[in-house]
């Protein structure tokens, strides 16, 4: 990544959010950091599938939540946030070289 034109290091920051693929759980113990969205995503799809584990029967509320967990990891995910400009950077208007003017 190469920023045009350079800000200045103690007023902007820059910062990159990057897509990577889920690993599977080295053991019971490990740690991770996931987003809240993930949170809720895990645990309602681990009791879907810990009913079925037990050969309970589906509950429609737990399905539901854990679809609807779902959906909202993969919104999250597809989101492409706008370009937002600190104020000082953005230009008032259109500069044209004929007229030497901003419109």
């Amino acid at each position: 990544i190469y920023p045009w034109p350079l800000p200045q290091a103690n007023l902007y920051e820059v910062h990159i959010l990057l897509k990577e693929t889920l690993t599977e759980f080295s053991n019971l113990t490990s740690t991770f950091n996931f987003p809240p969205e993930y949170l809720a995503a895990l645990h309602y799809n681990l009791v879907v599938r810990t009913r079925a584990a037990y050969r309970l029967p589906p509950d429609p509320t737990y399905e539901g939540l854990a679809k609807d967990s779902m959906q909202t990891v993969r919104s999250a995910n597809t989101q492409i946030p706008s370009l937002v400009m600190p104020d000082n950077l953005v230009r008032p208007g259109v500069y044209n070289i004929y007229s030497d003017q901003t419109r």
